[in-house]
């Protein structure tokens, strides 16, 4: 009778202990994300496929308890924070402020919209977690995978169609005041610049260069193929025919835009793209945005937007058309801008001069490890 009621204490008190435990790890999960406060850091843009970090500030206000095993990271809300990785602190301090860096990789283009921040403990025996959400709206754009040229794509005057053509209209192009020098003879006398000649005592003419052509529009149809190559990207399936046209289209806008040219873009899509000619670090953000963005099917030719747009005021760009398929109607609308524009580069993933002109980056390396 005595060991039984030994057993029976023995497990009361085994009982008692494993509660006792379980109360605890309650209540230091409890304390461990109560009143903590976190604020987040996010770049205003990044790349598909290049690492870039989210930074976490995390306050702990209390002046005795302690914050026991935090985990950081995004709220999953449906795909717009799916992957994204989390942070850790082992221990935080009564009144202590840590700033950690997650580091992240988004594979995909687009816009993600970051809707809170969420602190969880699991401290300590695991058996239990304690989760707050702290909301803080954000949206991160990660721009397409940016190619570059791996030459200059203008050295020639201009680029037919694979195949040939008829040749490009040549375009009469102004001539801009360069300096002065002095005369020499068989120079035209129209070019005497009689006035600073008087004061120098020499004659002196105007030296003349050709005005650089300084426009440029990229004109872009990634869902022009009749069947997509469709391959995961750790997100989903993607197309990948119509990401390297994207991809090519930005090589193109940044190519063109740190030359000096004032750069245009027109792009099919299910909200069309009609961006006018301009410079500067805002439209280049502007541009690589609206690539960023697009998506799929569109009722309006590509012919339809380029006239609704620019109509025939085409002679003084160069043009770029960046297709995922040159179909009867892309080679007709090629042809025809051929005779329009002053110089035109057709930047198709089926053609022979895509692989040599642009360079992809990883993707394109890993091409070439695949063959």
């Amino acid at each position: 009778m005595a060991s039984q009621i030994n057993e029976a204490n023995l497990l009361l008190l085994l009982a008692t202990i494993g509660s006792g435990m379980v109360l605890v790890s309650i209540v230091l999960v409890a304390r461990s994300v109560n009143r903590v406060s976190v604020e987040r850091l996010v770049p205003d843009a990044v790349m598909a496929g290049r690492s870039f970090t989210i930074t976490y500030i995390v306050r702990n206000p209390r002046r005795w308890s302690r914050g026991w095993g935090l985990i950081i990271g995004e709220y999953p809300s449906g795909q717009d924070a799916s992957g994204l990785g989390h942070g850790f602190i082992g221990v935080l301090a009564p009144g202590e402020e840590r700033r950690i860096e997650v580091e992240q990789v988004v594979p995909r283009r687009g816009r993600i919209r970051l809707h809170a921040v969420r602190v969880q403990s699991r401290f300590s025996l695991g058996l239990f977690s304690c989760t707050v959400d702290h909301v803080t709206p954000a949206e991160l754009m990660v721009y397409p995978v940016i190619a570059r040229f791996r030459r200059d794509p203008w050295r020639e005057r201009s680029r037919t169609m694979a195949g040939g053509g008829s040749a490009p209209r040549q375009v009469a192009i102004q001539d801009e005041f360069f300096g002065l020098r002095e005369y020499r003879q068989g120079d035209n006398y129209r070019w005497i610049h009689w006035r600073r000649s008087a004061r120098m005592g020499e004659l002196l003419v105007r030296e003349m260069r050709a005005m650089q052509l300084r426009e440029m529009v990229v004109i872009v149809d990634p869902w022009s193929a009749p069947y997509a190559r469709m391959e995961t990207d750790g997100a989903g399936m993607v197309d990948v025919a119509a990401e390297r046209v994207i991809s090519a289209a930005t090589a193109a806008v940044c190519d063109g835009l740190d030359r000096g040219y004032r750069v245009g873009l027109i792009c099919r899509a299910a909200e069309p793209v009609l961006i006018p000619v301009a410079s500067g670090r805002v439209h280049r953000q502007r541009v690589l945005r609206e690539l960023a963005l697009l998506q799929p099917e569109s009722a309006e030719s590509l012919a339809d937007l380029v006239a609704r747009s620019y109509g025939a005021k085409l002679g003084q760009a160069r043009l770029v058309v960046c297709t995922a398929r040159m179909s009867p109607q892309h080679e007709g609308l090629v042809r025809y801008l051929h005779r329009q524009a002053e110089a035109l580069l057709v930047l198709c993933p089926e053609q022979a001069e895509f692989q040599a002109l642009v360079d992809l980056g990883r993707e394109t390396r890993d091409d070439r490890r695949a063959s």
